[in-house]
């Protein structure tokens, strides 16, 4: 009698255990299939680096089976380089109570940010140079439960040292930039410390809007050996323009975002923006499996050399075999 009694005990506890464990499982994981997940995603402006992120986070979603129109509800918009357009999608977004707040560039995960900081929905950034100056985070390996994401920074010196190695009698190098973008000035920073140790000096030309880059390409020609650009979504979002002037001058022009090279850059080293959009997605994941784990921010898995031969001739310029023998993907005649 008292075995089965003990056995009784036993089989109750154990179930009382398993359901309850059950459900904490089943109120905790977000990705139930009869409801649909709502991911809301802010890009400052469009342009093929941040495209290209984009489409890698739809692919990754989709490929962990959130597809939009039937698990998901995708939003999406582009605040077209606009500060105050993208302070009002940011609201208009957190208003709409999302799962994941996504914010693709340093001004978007801002305004996400502040539109958000009286709220606990979770915000995932992307191609975000420099999180903690921008304020987005205090930390990189523990940030808040709420702020986490994928910066897109890598070391300068192999970009500087991939210039000297292309133009060996370089002195000077141009940078465009919109002084107004947090991340940018960073790297304006970091450059100007790393560059003398190469022997090199910095020239800038500042650009508040798209309308003004062309202009900002030509008063650096004459004073550069080469133009560089980095992570600025100014600078980017008009970088044929930049490319023109450069061309026309016979000046090699350097990018940090590889999706540049065929577009007019002579060279990049730089993340696979769209790898970075789906190392975005899985972090995105993560963040709806655990909801209040701290994710720490995470940077660029993969890295990659790309040249346009057909840039280095326009400008009358010889690549070394060293340099082609380095590269992951080489346009000649416009293929790739």
């Amino acid at each position: 009698m008292q075995n089965s009694r003990f056995r009784f005990s036993f089989w109750a506890i154990f179930l009382c255990v398993a359901m309850g464990s059950l459900w904490i499982y089943w109120t905790r994981t977000p990705l139930v299939m009869d409801k649909k997940i709502h991911i809301s995603i802010l890009q400052v402006i469009e342009h093929p680096a941040l495209d290209r992120t984009r489409q890698g986070i739809v692919d990754g979603l989709k490929e962990a089976g959130l597809e939009e129109g039937r698990s998901m509800i995708l939003s999406y918009e582009s605040a077209q380089g606009n500060p105050s357009l993208s302070g009002q999608i940011a609201t208009k977004f957190v208003g709409e109570r999302p799962n994941i707040l996504v914010g693709i560039s340093t001004p978007s995960a801002q305004s996400l940010v502040a539109a958000a900081r009286h709220t606990s929905y979770p915000l995932i950034f992307a191609s975000v140079t420099d999180p903690l100056g921008s304020k987005l985070v205090t930390s990189l390996e523990n940030p808040t439960e709420q702020v986490t994401g994928v910066s897109n920074f890598i070391d300068l010196k192999p970009q500087v040292e991939l210039m000297k190695e292309i133009v060996p009698a370089l002195k000077a190098v141009g940078i465009i930039y919109n002084p107004g973008e947090a991340n940018s000035v960073t790297l304006v920073k970091a450059l100007k410390e790393i560059l003398p140790t190469y022997g090199l000096t910095l020239v800038e030309a500042t650009a508040s809007k798209t309308a003004d880059v062309g202009d900002a390409a030509r008063r650096l020609i004459g004073r550069v050996g080469a133009i560089f650009i980095t992570n600025d979504s100014t600078a980017l979002s008009a970088f044929k323009s930049i490319a023109h002037v450069a061309d026309d001058a016979g000046c090699p022009l350097f990018s940090s975002d590889v999706d540049q090279v065929g577009e007019g850059a002579l060279a990049a080293y730089g993340p696979n923006q769209y790898e970075l959009g789906r190392q975005t997605a899985r972090m995105i994941l993560k963040r709806l499996h655990q909801s209040n784990a701290v994710i720490p921010v995470e940077f660029p898995k993969t890295l990659e050399l790309h040249i346009d031969k057909d840039a280095a001739k326009r400008i009358n310029l010889t690549l070394s075999p060293s340099v082609l023998k380095k590269a992951q993907k080489i346009y000649d005649h416009g293929v790739s």
